[in-house]
């Protein structure tokens, strides 16, 4: 496996503080383990991470900040020069690398990376994929032994995951990725106390194949699509509507839909004024500017079933 990066015992299943954490905080430290695996120091904005993650850009930032005051990341914060932001530059973290006396699981980076790309399409959640992660560990962990067939009682795997329904993401996650040729993620029974793990389904890495090389560059062009759509839902957000009006509002829609969309009659324009009435024609307008901004086909019965849905 060439795309790997590892993951070490004394964090995986040592470490009271690592448990302590969060989901999505572990999620975020395993991608900034990733990456820096990768590439070494790099630049990231929260922003971009956030995309990355299915998360917030707050959650994002909150989560940073608390694994800088353990001394888990040693970064240094984005900033502005000459009116251009520069991103937040990762340096180094706690348990990155491999060290002399502490076992390592290999982790699959594409894997990590398809998962990542399953939670922004909603297919598994935050918790689906950090339990994934801890049977990717595991699996490495045992593969030289009796077949690569292991199991984890579902207390111990309740306890390193900090999930209490660890066993329905265990059911998720085979029932929600198959591979071509029908192939599950793996292959496990359900015994009464434990998981017995007995067949495992790896990820061909993209330097391997033309199509998972694809699906790298679409799954990187999917976060670049998702910051891009954040940032213009940013501009709007901070956009001054305050001096808006309801009777501006049919103007407001007017000036989108020139060329693209049919014309507003006198009923559509009574629809929008009595919504600015109702909701505020300051959000109305906001409304307007962001589903016309967004990518597909646009109606007035569409942008209305948005406002009200």
């Amino acid at each position: 496996m060439i795309n790997w990066f590892p993951l070490s015992k004394s964090m995986m299943e040592d470490s009271t503080e690592f448990r302590g954490l969060t989901v999505t905080e572990r999620l975020y430290y395993i991608l900034t383990l990733s990456e820096l695996n990768l590439r070494g120091q790099f630049y990231r904005a929260d922003l971009e991470m956030a995309a990355m993650l299915g998360l917030s850009e707050d959650k994002i930032r909150r989560a940073r900040r608390k694994l800088q005051g353990m001394e888990w990341l040693t970064i240094k914060p984005g900033f502005k020069s000459n009116g251009k932001g520069v991103a937040t530059t990762y340096i180094d973290a706690k348990w990155n690398g491999t060290f002399s006396g502490d076992y390592y699981s290999k982790i699959h980076r594409y894997a990590l990376e398809s998962m990542l790309h399953n939670i922004r399409e909603k297919r598994f959640t935050h918790p689906d994929v950090l339990v994934y992660i801890y049977l990717c560990y595991f699996y490495d962990k045992n593969k030289g032994k009796n077949n690569g067939k292991f199991f984890k009682t579902k207390t111990s795997l309740q306890e390193l995951t900090g999930i209490p329904g660890v066993v329905g993401c265990v059911n998720h996650l085979y029932q929600g990725f198959v591979f071509t040729g029908n192939a599950h993620l793996f292959e496990y029974q359900d015994k009464y106390h434990k998981l017995v793990f007995d067949s495992w389904s790896a990820f061909q890495d993209p330097s391997a194949g033309e199509g998972n090389r694809k699906l790298a560059e679409i799954y990187r062009e999917e976060v670049t699509k998702i910051v891009i759509k954040a940032k213009k839902e940013k501009v709007l957000r901070d956009k001054d509507y305050s001096s808006i009006k309801p009777e501006h509002l049919p103007e407001i829609y007017k000036q989108w839909i020139i060329g693209t969309c049919y014309a507003l009659g006198p009923r559509q324009k009574a629809e929008l004024i009595a919504l600015g009435n109702s909701l505020g024609a300051a959000n109305v307008a906001r409304k307007i500017d962001m589903y016309m901004d967004n990518a597909g086909s646009k109606s007035f019965p569409g942008f209305i079933k948005s406002v009200k849905g």
